[in-house]
Protein backbone atom coordinates (compact mmCIF):
# COMPACT_ATOMS: atom_id res chain seq x y z
CA UNK A 1 0.00 0.00 0.00
CA UNK A 2 1.13 3.06 -1.15
CA UNK A 3 2.01 5.83 1.97
CA UNK A 4 0.19 8.86 2.93
CA UNK A 5 3.03 11.02 1.14
CA UNK A 6 2.51 9.13 -2.23
CA UNK A 7 -1.27 9.76 -1.67
CA UNK A 8 -0.67 13.17 -1.24
CA UNK A 9 1.52 13.68 -4.27
CA UNK A 10 -0.87 11.77 -6.44
CA UNK A 11 -3.74 13.51 -5.47
CA UNK A 12 -2.47 16.93 -6.44
CA UNK A 13 -1.04 15.65 -9.66
CA UNK A 14 -4.11 14.37 -10.60
CA UNK A 15 -6.11 17.25 -9.68
CA UNK A 16 -3.67 19.95 -11.53
CA UNK A 17 -4.25 17.86 -14.35
CA UNK A 18 -7.74 18.05 -14.59
CA UNK A 19 -8.35 21.45 -13.96
CA UNK A 20 -6.03 22.89 -16.28
CA UNK A 21 -8.22 24.18 -18.85
CA UNK A 22 -10.33 25.76 -16.01
CA UNK A 23 -9.21 28.97 -14.62
CA UNK A 24 -12.66 29.95 -12.59
CA UNK A 25 -11.91 26.26 -10.75
CA UNK A 26 -8.67 26.80 -9.36
CA UNK A 27 -8.78 28.13 -6.11
CA UNK A 28 -11.83 25.48 -5.34
CA UNK A 29 -9.60 22.64 -6.15
CA UNK A 30 -6.40 23.77 -4.22
CA UNK A 31 -9.18 24.27 -1.75
CA UNK A 32 -10.25 20.58 -2.20
CA UNK A 33 -6.58 19.46 -2.19
CA UNK A 34 -5.36 20.99 0.93
CA UNK A 35 -8.59 19.46 2.60
CA UNK A 36 -8.01 15.61 1.15
CA UNK A 37 -3.80 16.20 2.66
CA UNK A 38 -5.16 17.87 6.20
CA UNK A 39 -7.25 14.52 6.63
CA UNK A 40 -4.70 12.55 5.09
CA UNK A 41 -2.00 13.80 7.48
CA UNK A 42 -4.63 13.74 10.48
CA UNK A 43 -7.46 10.80 10.03
CA UNK A 44 -5.98 7.07 9.74
CA UNK A 45 -7.51 5.15 7.14
CA UNK A 46 -10.73 3.74 7.37
CA UNK A 47 -12.82 0.46 5.53
CA UNK A 48 -15.53 2.95 3.37
CA UNK A 49 -18.58 1.23 2.75
CA UNK A 50 -19.22 -0.64 -0.44
CA UNK A 51 -21.06 2.62 -2.32
CA UNK A 52 -21.57 2.84 -6.32
CA UNK A 53 -18.54 4.28 -7.89
CA UNK A 54 -18.60 7.31 -9.62
CA UNK A 55 -18.08 7.46 -13.33
CA UNK A 56 -15.95 10.00 -15.16
CA UNK A 57 -17.47 12.11 -17.65
CA UNK A 58 -17.91 10.43 -21.36
CA UNK A 59 -16.24 13.42 -22.53
CA UNK A 60 -13.20 13.74 -21.10
CA UNK A 61 -9.99 12.65 -22.39
CA UNK A 62 -8.23 9.14 -21.31
CA UNK A 63 -5.64 10.48 -18.96
CA UNK A 64 -8.16 12.31 -17.41
CA UNK A 65 -10.50 9.31 -17.04
CA UNK A 66 -7.87 7.01 -15.26
CA UNK A 67 -6.84 9.84 -12.80
CA UNK A 68 -10.53 10.43 -11.88
CA UNK A 69 -10.85 6.46 -11.25
CA UNK A 70 -7.71 5.71 -9.79
CA UNK A 71 -9.35 8.68 -6.58
CA UNK A 72 -12.02 5.61 -6.37
CA UNK A 73 -9.67 2.97 -6.22
CA UNK A 74 -9.89 0.83 -3.18
CA UNK A 75 -7.31 -1.66 -1.11
CA UNK A 76 -7.98 -5.41 -1.11
CA UNK A 77 -9.17 -5.29 1.60
CA UNK A 78 -12.06 -2.69 0.64
CA UNK A 79 -10.59 0.33 2.20
CA UNK A 80 -10.13 3.38 -0.52
CA UNK A 81 -6.75 4.25 -1.31
CA UNK A 82 -7.31 7.48 -1.20
CA UNK A 83 -8.62 8.72 2.38
CA UNK A 84 -11.49 10.86 0.87
CA UNK A 85 -11.22 10.17 -2.88
CA UNK A 86 -14.48 10.10 -3.93
CA UNK A 87 -15.13 13.48 -1.88
CA UNK A 88 -12.61 14.40 -4.17
CA UNK A 89 -14.11 12.58 -7.34
CA UNK A 90 -18.01 14.22 -6.45
CA UNK A 91 -16.11 17.73 -6.01
CA UNK A 92 -14.26 17.28 -9.94
CA UNK A 93 -17.52 15.91 -11.03
CA UNK A 94 -19.44 19.02 -9.81
CA UNK A 95 -16.89 21.44 -10.77
CA UNK A 96 -17.40 20.28 -14.09
CA UNK A 97 -21.00 20.11 -14.57
CA UNK A 98 -21.28 23.76 -12.92
CA UNK A 99 -18.60 24.58 -15.63
CA UNK A 100 -21.32 22.57 -18.48
CA UNK A 101 -23.47 24.46 -17.48
CA UNK A 102 -22.19 27.79 -17.82
CA UNK A 103 -20.60 27.41 -20.74
CA UNK A 104 -24.23 25.97 -22.11
CA UNK A 105 -25.76 29.25 -20.59
CA UNK A 106 -23.26 31.64 -22.31
CA UNK A 107 -23.70 29.78 -25.55
CA UNK A 108 -27.37 30.56 -25.37
CA UNK A 109 -27.42 33.89 -24.43
CA UNK A 110 -24.56 34.13 -27.14
CA UNK A 111 -27.08 32.65 -29.31
CA UNK A 112 -30.22 34.94 -28.45
CA UNK A 113 -27.70 37.75 -28.72
CA UNK A 114 -27.05 37.25 -32.40
CA UNK A 115 -30.33 36.78 -33.75
CA UNK A 116 -30.93 39.82 -31.31
CA UNK A 117 -28.55 41.44 -33.46
CA UNK A 118 -29.45 39.75 -36.95
CA UNK A 119 -32.83 41.28 -36.31
CA UNK A 120 -32.10 45.25 -35.20
CA UNK A 121 -29.19 45.12 -37.52
CA UNK A 122 -31.77 46.26 -40.68
CA UNK A 123 -32.94 48.89 -39.05
CA UNK A 124 -29.49 50.38 -37.60
CA UNK A 125 -28.10 50.20 -40.95
CA UNK A 126 -31.38 52.14 -42.31
CA UNK A 127 -30.79 54.66 -39.20
CA UNK A 128 -27.65 55.18 -40.10
CA UNK A 129 -28.17 55.33 -43.97
CA UNK A 130 -30.58 58.55 -43.18
CA UNK A 131 -28.07 60.35 -40.49
CA UNK A 132 -24.94 59.87 -42.85
CA UNK A 133 -26.24 62.78 -45.47
CA UNK A 134 -26.22 65.10 -41.88
CA UNK A 135 -23.19 63.70 -40.09
CA UNK A 136 -21.45 67.14 -40.72
CA UNK A 137 -24.36 69.32 -39.55
CA UNK A 138 -25.09 67.24 -36.41
CA UNK A 139 -21.24 67.04 -35.83
CA UNK A 140 -20.83 70.89 -36.42
CA UNK A 141 -24.24 71.60 -34.50
CA UNK A 142 -22.59 70.02 -31.65
CA UNK A 143 -25.89 67.77 -31.17
CA UNK A 144 -26.21 64.22 -30.79
CA UNK A 145 -28.30 61.32 -33.57
CA UNK A 146 -30.71 60.35 -31.12
CA UNK A 147 -31.44 64.05 -29.95
CA UNK A 148 -32.15 64.70 -33.47
CA UNK A 149 -34.23 61.67 -34.34
CA UNK A 150 -36.23 62.67 -31.18
CA UNK A 151 -36.59 66.47 -32.40
CA UNK A 152 -37.78 64.98 -35.99
CA UNK A 153 -40.17 62.42 -34.78
CA UNK A 154 -41.60 64.96 -32.54
CA UNK A 155 -41.99 67.59 -34.89
CA UNK A 156 -43.72 65.27 -37.58
CA UNK A 157 -46.75 63.87 -34.54
CA UNK A 158 -46.68 67.93 -33.93
CA UNK A 159 -47.80 68.52 -37.56
CA UNK A 160 -50.30 65.99 -37.78
CA UNK A 161 -52.02 67.13 -34.64
CA UNK A 162 -51.61 71.03 -35.20
CA UNK A 163 -50.36 71.48 -38.85
CA UNK A 164 -51.39 75.12 -39.05
CA UNK A 165 -50.10 76.18 -34.87
CA UNK A 166 -46.71 74.36 -35.71
CA UNK A 167 -46.21 75.49 -39.26
CA UNK A 168 -47.08 79.33 -37.55
CA UNK A 169 -44.43 78.43 -34.48
CA UNK A 170 -41.31 77.36 -36.58
CA UNK A 171 -42.33 80.54 -39.14
CA UNK A 172 -41.81 82.60 -35.76
CA UNK A 173 -39.28 81.01 -34.43
CA UNK A 174 -36.75 80.99 -38.01
CA UNK A 175 -38.05 84.17 -38.64
CA UNK A 176 -39.99 83.50 -42.36
CA UNK A 177 -42.81 85.11 -44.02
CA UNK A 178 -45.10 82.75 -44.33
CA UNK A 179 -46.90 85.31 -46.81
CA UNK A 180 -43.79 85.63 -48.99
CA UNK A 181 -43.78 81.63 -48.92
CA UNK A 182 -46.95 80.91 -50.05
CA UNK A 183 -46.76 83.45 -52.42
CA UNK A 184 -43.83 81.42 -54.66
CA UNK A 185 -40.89 83.92 -53.29
CA UNK A 186 -37.47 82.63 -52.82
CA UNK A 187 -37.47 81.95 -49.20
CA UNK A 188 -34.10 83.80 -47.53
CA UNK A 189 -32.92 83.42 -43.62
CA UNK A 190 -32.52 86.72 -42.12
CA UNK A 191 -28.66 86.31 -42.23
CA UNK A 192 -29.42 86.33 -46.17
CA UNK A 193 -31.76 89.28 -46.34
CA UNK A 194 -29.53 91.49 -44.27
CA UNK A 195 -26.42 90.33 -46.57
CA UNK A 196 -28.49 91.35 -49.35
CA UNK A 197 -29.62 94.27 -47.89
CA UNK A 198 -26.08 95.70 -46.72
CA UNK A 199 -24.90 94.87 -50.54
CA UNK A 200 -27.88 97.14 -52.16
CA UNK A 201 -26.79 99.62 -49.89
CA UNK A 202 -22.80 99.53 -51.13
CA UNK A 203 -23.81 99.41 -54.71
CA UNK A 204 -25.66 102.17 -53.94
CA UNK A 205 -23.22 104.18 -52.25
CA UNK A 206 -20.46 103.29 -55.25
CA UNK A 207 -23.44 104.62 -57.73
CA UNK A 208 -23.34 107.73 -56.34
CA UNK A 209 -19.47 108.53 -55.33
CA UNK A 210 -19.31 107.20 -59.33
CA UNK A 211 -21.80 109.83 -60.35
CA UNK A 212 -19.38 112.35 -57.91
CA UNK A 213 -16.46 111.48 -59.53
CA UNK A 214 -17.70 111.81 -62.87
CA UNK A 215 -19.34 115.24 -62.41
CA UNK A 216 -16.11 116.65 -60.33
CA UNK A 217 -13.54 115.09 -63.65
CA UNK A 218 -16.51 116.86 -65.87
CA UNK A 219 -15.71 119.84 -64.03
CA UNK A 220 -12.09 119.56 -64.17
CA UNK A 221 -12.25 119.02 -68.28
CA UNK A 222 -14.34 121.98 -68.18
CA UNK A 223 -11.98 124.52 -66.18
CA UNK A 224 -8.87 122.71 -67.69
CA UNK A 225 -10.34 123.87 -71.36
CA UNK A 226 -11.05 127.05 -70.23
CA UNK A 227 -7.78 127.77 -68.79
CA UNK A 228 -6.09 126.17 -71.81
CA UNK A 229 -8.34 127.98 -74.52
CA UNK A 230 -6.53 130.90 -74.72
CA UNK A 231 -3.16 129.07 -75.03
CA UNK A 232 -4.48 126.81 -77.71
CA UNK A 233 -6.04 130.02 -79.38
CA UNK A 234 -2.95 132.18 -78.89
CA UNK A 235 -0.96 128.73 -80.40
CA UNK A 236 -3.05 128.59 -83.01
CA UNK A 237 -3.31 132.39 -84.66
CA UNK A 238 0.72 132.48 -84.06
CA UNK A 239 1.99 134.49 -86.84
CA UNK A 240 5.73 135.35 -88.04
CA UNK A 241 7.54 138.80 -89.01
CA UNK A 242 6.07 138.26 -92.45
CA UNK A 243 2.39 137.78 -91.51
CA UNK A 244 2.51 133.65 -92.48
CA UNK A 245 1.06 131.60 -89.57
CA UNK A 246 3.94 129.66 -87.41
CA UNK A 247 1.79 126.29 -87.19
CA UNK A 248 0.43 126.17 -90.46
CA UNK A 249 -0.60 122.41 -89.92
CA UNK A 250 -2.04 122.51 -86.89
CA UNK A 251 -5.55 121.61 -87.96
CA UNK A 252 -4.26 118.38 -89.44
CA UNK A 253 -1.99 116.99 -86.59
CA UNK A 254 -4.28 118.30 -83.77
CA UNK A 255 -5.32 114.61 -83.01
CA UNK A 256 -1.85 113.40 -83.09
CA UNK A 257 -1.19 116.50 -80.75
CA UNK A 258 -3.08 115.33 -78.76
CA UNK A 259 -2.39 111.71 -78.23
CA UNK A 260 1.15 112.47 -77.55
CA UNK A 261 0.05 115.16 -74.98
CA UNK A 262 -1.85 112.38 -73.20
CA UNK A 263 0.84 109.69 -73.30
CA UNK A 264 3.48 111.96 -71.71
CA UNK A 265 1.07 112.46 -68.72
CA UNK A 266 0.22 108.90 -68.34
CA UNK A 267 4.03 108.47 -68.48
CA UNK A 268 4.67 111.06 -65.58
CA UNK A 269 2.21 109.16 -63.49
CA UNK A 270 4.82 106.36 -62.95
CA UNK A 271 8.07 109.25 -63.71
CA UNK A 272 6.96 112.57 -62.21
CA UNK A 273 10.07 113.93 -62.90
CA UNK A 274 9.65 113.74 -66.71
CA UNK A 275 8.92 117.22 -68.15
CA UNK A 276 5.70 117.83 -69.37
CA UNK A 277 5.20 118.18 -73.23
CA UNK A 278 4.14 121.82 -74.22
CA UNK A 279 2.26 122.38 -77.64
CA UNK A 280 5.19 123.44 -79.61
CA UNK A 281 7.00 120.17 -78.55
CA UNK A 282 3.70 117.96 -79.56
CA UNK A 283 3.74 120.01 -82.75
CA UNK A 284 6.80 119.40 -83.84
CA UNK A 285 6.31 115.56 -83.33
CA UNK A 286 2.94 115.80 -84.96
CA UNK A 287 4.42 117.35 -87.99
CA UNK A 288 7.45 114.79 -88.13
CA UNK A 289 5.26 111.70 -87.73
CA UNK A 290 2.97 112.98 -90.72
CA UNK A 291 4.73 112.09 -94.06
CA UNK A 292 2.55 114.18 -96.21
CA UNK A 293 3.99 117.25 -93.80
CA UNK A 294 7.47 116.29 -93.91
CA UNK A 295 7.39 115.93 -97.29
CA UNK A 296 5.88 119.39 -97.69
CA UNK A 297 8.34 121.07 -95.23
CA UNK A 298 11.13 119.72 -97.18
CA UNK A 299 9.77 121.45 -100.81
CA UNK A 300 9.16 124.17 -99.17
CA UNK A 301 12.49 124.33 -97.55
CA UNK A 302 13.87 123.76 -100.89
CA UNK A 303 11.66 126.08 -102.77
CA UNK A 304 13.46 128.75 -100.09
CA UNK A 305 16.44 127.72 -100.49
CA UNK A 306 16.17 128.29 -104.78
CA UNK A 307 15.16 131.76 -104.16
CA UNK A 308 17.56 133.15 -101.88
CA UNK A 309 20.21 131.23 -104.30
CA UNK A 310 18.24 133.32 -106.89
CA UNK A 311 18.37 135.99 -104.77
CA UNK A 312 22.07 136.27 -104.75
CA UNK A 313 22.91 135.41 -108.28
CA UNK A 314 20.28 138.59 -109.24
CA UNK A 315 23.07 140.81 -106.59
CA UNK A 316 25.95 139.48 -108.13
CA UNK A 317 24.64 140.04 -111.54
CA UNK A 318 23.85 143.19 -110.77
CA UNK A 319 27.18 143.88 -109.05
CA UNK A 320 29.28 142.63 -112.28
CA UNK A 321 27.12 144.96 -114.61
CA UNK A 322 28.08 147.91 -112.33
CA UNK A 323 31.30 147.02 -112.71
CA UNK A 324 31.77 146.48 -116.31
CA UNK A 325 31.02 150.22 -117.01
CA UNK A 326 33.91 151.40 -114.83
CA UNK A 327 37.80 151.55 -116.32
CA UNK A 328 38.97 148.67 -118.70
CA UNK A 329 41.71 148.03 -116.39
CA UNK A 330 39.70 146.69 -114.12
CA UNK A 331 38.66 144.41 -116.39
CA UNK A 332 40.55 141.44 -114.87
CA UNK A 333 38.90 142.43 -111.57
CA UNK A 334 35.48 142.18 -113.73
CA UNK A 335 36.00 138.81 -115.23
CA UNK A 336 37.18 137.56 -111.24
CA UNK A 337 34.10 138.56 -110.29
CA UNK A 338 32.02 136.74 -112.80
CA UNK A 339 33.64 133.98 -112.20
CA UNK A 340 32.83 134.29 -108.26
CA UNK A 341 29.04 134.90 -109.15
CA UNK A 342 28.91 131.45 -110.99
CA UNK A 343 30.94 129.84 -108.24
CA UNK A 344 28.31 131.13 -105.81
CA UNK A 345 24.96 130.08 -108.06
CA UNK A 346 26.60 127.04 -108.54
CA UNK A 347 27.15 126.21 -104.64
CA UNK A 348 24.05 127.10 -103.99
CA UNK A 349 22.15 124.78 -106.98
Amino acid sequence: MNTDTDQRDSLEDAIDTQIAESDDTEEVAAEAVEDVSRETREEPETVAEAIEALKPAPKWDKRYSEAFESWGAQNEDGTPVYANGREIQQIVLDMYNDEQKHNTQVSQERADLQRHLQQVQPFVQGIQGALSPYKDFITETGGTPDQYIRQGIGLLQQLRNDPAGTLTRLARDSNVDLQSALQGQEWKSPEAQQIEQTNREIQRMRQEQMQRDQRAASERMYQMRQANEHEINAFAEAVDESGNKLHPHLETVQDDMAQLIYGRNEQRRGNPSLPVMGLDEAYDRACRLSSEITEAKAKSAETARLAEAAAKARKASEASKRLRTGSTGQGKMNLNLDQQIEDAISKTA
